[in-house]
């Protein structure tokens, strides 16, 4: 083997060291190799960022206006509070001057007394970069209408800090990171009651689709030839089916490639659905409404809400296109709380068709309503759907009791599939409880 000229970096697996032999490098002997030194109590955990060094002044006329004033004899002196916020003034030109200072340089805004000494002085003409604003900006979302101060201290403590986050990647070392320093400075002043901005953070993937000018799946770019036009795929399928199709692509946090073909595959659901609710028979008197279907509206929202919980919004879907594959297939009675629960749930995602049914059906609007929650103990299954297996390949179904024994289920599961396992000699059964039964001959 040729010497190494400088020390591997890479994934791999570890060898020639003692304990750690055998471990995958990134998953698994990194976090090995930190907590036998933390037992050893020579090391610690310790998180290092990367706040970068900031030019905070742009030559530019948009950007807020930094609240200081230039003096002859006192030099820099800030804008007294009386007389902030700065305001830009109005401009028909915006360009650079030509001289390496911002335009605002050149205007008679510049020109101002010193609150100190009351003579000449001129305002600072740089302005705070685009990054100023967005650092803090959502301090002002739980009241935007007050004037008097940057924040009130009960809104932000009823409102914030933010939840959710749901963003890119990219903003994670600039924006993110310079949002939290703005906040970490305001609450050790005193004016915040929080001292971390977010409390989660989700980091989104991006929609791709295929370019027949460079023959690859690639980010969507008008140079591309790639891009979707949201505003015809609204003018021919409505705006819940381009929502509905674009939650359903994938695992959001995953790049997902963009299918026309899967707006046919949304819409007719829809419309399945959209159809079985508005049928006559469907809707019945609260005590006519059979428990099985009510059991399954409950399930559907257990599982709904569990899977928007861990941001799978495409399996969420998932849940509620097998549920309409139920209630069809069985003709499901329901009630109307079921089915105003149902139309709620189907709001997060199609709001404007759940938002009709509602009044259509319930006469009431969707805002009347309130987001439903399962019922617990009609959730618990007590039927459950097995596979029968011969040789790992799939021979047929049954069902059975929630935890039935081996010896039960194998006796249903033979009678079940008499032609497969005719004349043959039974080695092995494997047993999965509520899941398999595998026959191996």
């Amino acid at each position: 083997e040729l010497p190494l000229k400088k020390a591997y970096e890479g994934d791999g697996i570890l060898i020639n060291s003692g304990p750690f032999n055998g471990l995958e490098v990134f998953t698994q002997a990194k976090e090995a190799i930190v907590q036998h030194l933390i037992k050893e109590g020579k090391a610690m955990h310790k998180v290092a960022y990367k706040l970068r060094d900031w030019v905070f002044s742009r030559q530019r006329y948009w950007g807020e206006p930094i609240p200081l004033i230039h003096c002859i004899d006192d030099g820099i002196v800030p804008v007294p509070e009386s007389d902030l916020p700065v305001m830009l003034p109005y401009v028909e030109k915006y360009q650079p001057i030509g001289t390496g200072e911002s335009p605002l340089a050149s205007l008679d805004w510049v020109n101002v007394t010193c609150p100190q000494c009351g003579g000449p002085a001129k305002r600072e003409t740089n302005t705070m970069p685009q990054w100023a604003g967005s650092c803090w900006y959502f301090l002002r979302y739980p009241n935007p209408h007050l004037f008097n101060k940057p924040f009130d201290e009960k809104d932000l403590e009823y409102w914030l800090p933010v939840d959710l986050y749901v963003g890119g990647i990219e903003h994670a070392i600039l924006h993110l990171l310079y949002a939290r320093f703005y906040v970490k400075v305001l609450f050790d002043l005193g004016f915040l009651p929080f001292d971390e901005p977010f409390l989660h953070l989700f980091n989104q993937g991006m929609v791709t689709k295929y370019s027949s000018a460079s023959g690859l799946v690639e980010k969507m770019s008008k140079s591309k030839g790639n891009v979707v036009n949201p505003d015809e795929i609204v003018q021919q399928y409505g705006s819940d089916v381009l929502r509905m199709y674009i939650l359903f692509m994938g695992p959001p946090e995953l790049d997902c490639e963009w299918q026309d073909s899967g707006l046919e595959g949304i819409k007719r659901f829809l419309l399945r659905l959209w159809n079985y609710l508005i049928k006559p028979e469907t809707m019945v008197a609260h005590d006519r409404e059979d428990s099985a279907a009510k059991k399954r509206v409950h399930l559907l929202i257990k599982t709904f809400q569990e899977r928007i919980d861990h941001f799978k919004p495409n399996t969420a879907i998932s849940a509620f296109m097998e549920f309409s594959h139920d209630a069809v297939n069985n003709s499901m009675r329901l009630s109307p709380e079921s089915i105003e629960m149902l139309c709620v749930l189907l709001s997060s995602m199609a709001p404007h068709m759940a938002s009709e049914l509602i009044e259509r059906l319930l006469n009431k609007s969707l805002e009347q309503c309130t987001w439903p929650t399962h019922d617990p103990q009609l959730t618990i299954q007590d039927m459950v759907t097995m596979a029968i297996q011969v040789n790992g390949k799939l021979r047929g179904t049954i069902d059975v009791a929630v935890d039935d024994p081996e010896e039960t289920v194998m006796h249903q599961a033979i009678h079940a599939i008499p032609t497969w396992l005719e004349n043959k000699d039974v080695k092995k059964v494997i047993f999965v409880p509520n899941r398999l039964i595998n026959f191996l001959v």
